[in-house]
């Protein structure tokens, strides 16, 4: 509401207030005073000069007040002070998104029941070449079989097992994983080596260390497939930016004192598809501060309404070594026998192959 500049006219005097006991006047002053209205009906106030004609403050009070009050009752002008103040204010400022929350959304994001997938790995030592990455050796390549399960309550628990299918020297080489939603249990994992027939589990050399060591050989260590706890960083959001044409968050995680005596990086900055919950990018520094790891993720695609990556990077700066995973097919919610979760499927072959044949139907392979 606007108000309008002049509602009545009141000359300039000067006035030699004199109040009756008790009496309270709200707006002139109790000295002698002049009254000027203004634009905003303020009042203006001072000594009377020399010859001015002096007026009693009961009429200039009716004056200037009376005539207002005219106008304005109470309630109207209390809710008129407040819109114009309200009208003052800049506008409200969105909250900035928790980015704890986000992480935990990111954690939590629907991928199904139950998944059976099929990947190749492939890792070589490289050099930069007209600012693309050049293999300088013949990759490594490996076609992986992988099958995982939500267990637990709430479905926050997960077991999962990958076998090595190719090369044939290396079949039957298998990793089992166990994640816990509880922050109190860490990660169990399991690797089996079939040229010795053992199974070795993989912990940290002493307590309060890392664990050390990658997954069949290539960049993706132990620790970047754990399930993370977001009690366990400390979060900041840094900026919402592009990227590969998707919107993000950009969130910088640090490790807690606890978690940072057991982790191999000091912090890691993510890029967070805003809309599928996904993470598209990390940055990984080393213990040292050090840029360690790039990740990338892409080649998204939806699959029975679960959202999949369909190729991962992870691109070691320090090793000079890159390892590119793709997932050549998968299958969303497919019945799995608890059974081929465990241990014995490490080191039974024809169990394991009897409880895979019905998942490997479902991709119409051998």
């Amino acid at each position: 509401m606007k108000i309008p500049k002049y509602m009545f006219q009141l000359p300039l005097q000067c006035a030699a207030i004199k109040l009756s006991p008790g009496r309270r006047l709200r707006t002139v002053s109790r000295r002698n005073a002049a009254v000027e209205r203004t634009g905003t009906y303020l009042s203006r106030v001072r000594k009377c000069r020399p010859g001015e004609r002096q007026v009693e403050g009961a009429a200039l009070y009716s004056q200037a007040i009376g005539g207002l009050e005219q106008v304005f009752n109470p309630f109207t002008l209390s809710l008129l002070v407040g819109l114009v103040f309200l009208a003052a204010l800049p506008p409200p400022v969105a909250a900035a998104p928790d980015p704890r929350a986000i992480m935990q959304q990111v954690i939590d994001r629907d991928d199904g029941e139950a998944r059976y997938t099929r990947s190749v790995i492939a890792t070589c030592r490289y050099r930069k070449q007209g600012g693309k990455i050049k293999c300088v050796e013949r990759p490594r390549v490996k076609v992986l079989e992988g099958v995982e399960k939500d267990f637990g309550p709430e479905g926050k628990d997960t077991r999962g097992v990958t076998i090595v299918l190719e090369p044939a020297a290396e079949r039957g080489i298998g990793f089992l994983q166990y994640d816990y939603d509880d922050p109190d249990r860490e990660t169990d994992q399991w690797m089996y080596l079939s040229a010795l027939g053992k199974v070795k589990r993989l912990v940290s050399g002493k307590a309060n260390e890392p664990k050390r060591g990658t997954l069949f050989g290539s960049e993706i260590g132990y620790e970047d497939i754990e399930r993370p706890h977001t009690e366990d960083y400390v979060y900041t959001l840094l900026r919402e930016e592009e990227w590969d044409g998707r919107p993000t968050w950009v969130i910088e995680s640090r490790p807690t004192p606890k978690r940072a005596r057991r982790s191999n990086y000091s912090r890691a900055i993510q890029w967070i598809d805003r809309e599928r919950m996904l993470t598209l990018r990390v940055l990984l520094y080393d213990r040292g501060g050090r840029p360690v790891k790039q990740i990338t993720m892409s080649n998204v695609f939806r699959q029975d309404g679960i959202w999949v990556v369909g190729r991962l990077n992870v691109n070691n700066v320090q090793t000079r070594r890159i390892t590119t995973m793709k997932t050549e097919s998968i299958v969303i919610n497919p019945v799995v026998d608890d059974e081929l979760l465990t241990l014995r499927t490490l080191t039974d072959g024809t169990f394991r192959e009897r409880r895979l044949e019905a998942l490997r139907a479902r991709l119409g392979t051998e």
